[in-house]
């Protein structure tokens, strides 16, 4: 598959590292854009080109030193004796944009991250270049689980589940993400029960706080917004 990336003069340096996954096309500003999804690389960054919405989406990280923080994330997937042992490993199956891998990643532990769609994997890239400790790779995290010839301490999953109604709208990043995927979601017991059948301590699932449990957790740790449920990994 090729991907149609537009760039804009004066970041043609910057293309190298793209040259493997996409076909260039230079864009001016007040040109039009294809009516695809694409990506375009600005003085911004690297942004995505979404049909539907009016501008590219910019996913926008610190430029400073980034350091690592205790959040409820970091709790459910890692043991607090093992935060920061820097050998513990975790799976971040459904990877997005990256920003919940950042978080992992800031603990120097060893992260695989895979996204499916390969524009977001492109994006996700960008978002922890240089961070040697992540391993990210265009993938379908499902056949993974299933052969379960691979094993991490943790597996980590985030995916595109339907949730209660809520009033407002989600972020954009979400209602990007949105449009990728078809009304069925994915089946939450069956990727509890693949996933820990590779993990040697915990499946971490994320919902949101008033989303029904599935199944019985070990434990679960509450936010504002979301839940983290944690159940016991079966991988000897």
């Amino acid at each position: 598959m090729v991907l149609k990336l537009y760039y804009e003069p004066g970041v043609e340096s910057e293309l190298d590292r793209f040259r493997e996954y996409c076909e260039f096309q230079e864009f001016s500003s007040g040109e039009e854009l294809g009516s695809g999804r694409a990506l375009l690389l600005s003085s911004k960054g690297l942004g995505l080109i979404t049909p539907g919405f009016a501008q590219p989406l910019y996913i926008k990280r610190d430029k400073g030193p980034l350091k690592p923080f205790i959040s409820n994330l970091v709790r459910a997937c890692i043991p607090k004796t093992k935060r920061y042992s820097k050998t513990y490993s975790i799976l971040d199956a459904f990877s997005g944009f990256g920003s919940d891998t950042l978080v992992l990643a800031l603990t120097e532990n060893k992260i695989t991250s895979l996204e499916k769609d390969p524009l977001i994997w492109l994006i996700l890239r960008e978002q922890v270049f240089g961070m040697e400790n992540v391993s990210s790779s265009c993938q379908d995290c499902i056949p993974i689980l299933e052969e379960a010839t691979l094993f991490w301490d943790t597996v980590y999953l985030d995916p595109m589940f339907h949730s209660v109604r809520q009033k407002s709208l989600p972020s954009m990043e979400l209602q990007h993400l949105r449009t990728l995927f078809s009304e069925a979601s994915p089946d939450a017991s069956y990727l509890i029960d693949i996933a820990k059948r590779v993990s040697r301590e915990r499946v971490v699932i994320k919902r949101k706080t008033k989303d029904a449990k599935i199944g019985t957790p070990n434990f679960s740790i509450h936010g504002k917004l979301v839940r983290f449920d944690v159940y016991r990994g079966e991988a000897s």
